[in-house]
């Protein structure tokens, strides 16, 4: 299919620069995709770029100046993180077997987690779903990222620029490879979905927020028109995303009535019940006779001292697992394509680290230390949301380590 070969993006935020088509454009060209493909096989002589590019409106200059291609005496070769079909399935190889040394390492603390997890008290809220949150999405992911950028294992962007990253298309399977936190960060509530990229759409915040704006921003209407609807109606639903979220800390400390939480929310009754039923349609709430209670994971800052000890026991894992493993798992991976053209593996470990640690989550789950998103009692698959406060997680940079 045209202009599908490849999945990509980028790492940092892209700066429009208007003399240089954007990172966006030029990935999204089939012409340049292919060419991409071409060059990862072996690479390529100038002049086989420009007939390769053809119509696309990219030039091998704007190719030099995103970083995805540098020139090596008379070829061409790539200077990004690219990895192809054949990459995708050595890193899945090695990436399972690192994943099984991961996991054993979370599991040998699995008496100390969940003697934590213990103190987690939200009635019919399962302590499996926190620990699938709080270490698999708070620690391995987030922790695991920022402490790989801290020890140098990890590139980090520029503060004006991006590291680009690319892989082909592939048939390998995604399902149970938790790795993907979609997040809406508001003043008072953070709305979290975590999970796989197979089981789609999420049925969660903010996805489904996501999904209406996206659909309101592509809607077909004359500009002018566009200008005075999206923008106010992209604002109602996140405002409405916002009071949810509020609805759902508030059944941090037991089962509520609607009036109840209009008292705790400051919402009028108007609007607080329709949310609930949302909340009930989303499986975040349960409605038993006039009072609803929470069924996801809820933090506020009394689960502070919970959330820091669990992260603190995943630190500890992380900072030994990576101790060990990372020069062997570089090792293991120095035929894939990156590599063989000479891009730090700096670059490329944040995309490895992703099936690892996604890996590593889906082990977890089996071996029952978290909760399973695909369990038969879930009306919807594939992940797991969750409702916290900001003060609940602080940046490992704002914690000063």
């Amino acid at each position: 299919m045209r202009g599908n070969l490849l999945r990509y993006g980028i790492i940092g935020t892209e700066t429009e620069i208007e003399s240089q088509p954007s990172f966006s454009f030029v990935m999204s060209q089939f012409e340049v995709q292919k060419l991409l493909l071409d060059i990862a096989e072996s690479p390529r002589r100038p002049e086989f770029i420009g007939p390769a590019l053809g119509s696309s409106g990219v030039s091998h200059q704007d190719l030099e100046d995103l970083g995805l291609i540098r020139r090596e005496g008379e070829q061409y070769v790539l200077s990004f993180t690219l990895l192809t079909k054949a990459d995708a399935g050595i890193v899945r190889r090695v990436g399972e077997q690192s994943a099984r040394s991961l996991a054993a390492d979370v599991l040998a603390r699995r008496d100390e987690i969940e003697s934590a997890l213990g103190r987690y008290d939200v009635e019919g809220v399962d302590a499996g779903a926190a620990a699938f949150i709080l270490l698999g999405c708070f620690s391995l992911d987030w922790d695991g990222l920022a402490l790989a950028a801290e020890r140098g294992y990890a590139a980090t962007a520029p503060e004006d620029g991006y590291i680009p990253w690319a892989q082909e298309r592939a048939e390998l399977s995604l399902r149970a490879i938790y790795w993907g936190s979609h997040n809406e960060y508001l003043p008072d509530v953070v709305v979290t979905s975590f999970g796989d990229h197979f089981s789609r759409p999420r049925h969660a915040l903010p996805d489904a927020i996501w999904r209406l704006e996206l659909h309101l921003a592509e809607a077909e209407m004359p500009a002018s028109m566009a200008a005075k609807l999206v923008g106010p109606a992209q604002q109602a639903l996140n405002r409405m995303m916002g009071h949810a979220g509020r609805l759902t800390l508030a059944l941090r400390e037991g089962a509520k009535t609607v009036d109840e939480l209009v008292e705790t929310s400051g919402l009028r009754v108007e609007d607080a019940g329709p949310l609930m039923e949302l909340l009930v349609e989303l499986d975040y709430a349960t409605q038993e006779g006039e009072r609803y209670r929470a069924t996801i994971p809820v933090f506020t800052p009394a689960d502070r001292p919970l959330v820091d000890e669990l992260r603190g026991i995943g630190e500890c894992v992380l900072e030994g697992w990576m101790g060990s493993g990372y020069d062997e798992l570089k090792e293991e991976l120095s035929e894939i394509t990156p590599m063989r053209f000479g891009v730090d593996f700096a670059e490329t470990f944040t995309q490895i680290w992703h099936y690892i640690f996604g890996a590593a989550n889906g082990q977890l789950v089996e071996a029952g230390l978290f909760a399973d998103p695909y369990a038969e009692d879930r009306r919807y698959h594939g992940f797991i949301p969750c409702v916290w406060h900001p003060d609940v997680w602080r940046s490992r940079e704002a914690e000063g380590k």
